[in-house]
């Protein structure tokens, strides 16, 4: 089923199209920005302003070689979110 199926980065699998992850911006540019949800990091291609050091990103995922990455549709600041209960949620409704 190709949909917007929030993941941990390390659940990210090759095949995945439409994905969604969360974590905390590690590294932060004009072009890109790196996400660390506990499990692993992953670059998100992004040229727009967003705001927030905790975000959930939806976007199309991109293999290449040397790992993946994400063309981020959608930025949501998530500096507000419980991180604990969030991920503690995501656990439950796997």
């Amino acid at each position: 089923m190709d949909h917007h199926a929030e993941k941990s980065i390390n659940k990210l699998d090759r095949t995945d199209t439409n994905v969604c992850v969360s974590g905390t911006v590690i590294v932060k540019n004009h072009e890109f920005f790196v996400i660390d949800d506990g499990t692993g990091q992953i670059q998100i291609n992004f040229n727009q302003e967003f705001s927030g050091d905790y975000v959930r990103v939806f976007g199309r995922l991109i293999p290449y070689e040397e790992g993946m990455q994400v063309n981020a549709l959608i930025v949501q600041d998530f500096n507000k979110i419980d991180k604990v209960l969030y991920n503690k949620i995501k656990e439950i409704i796997k």
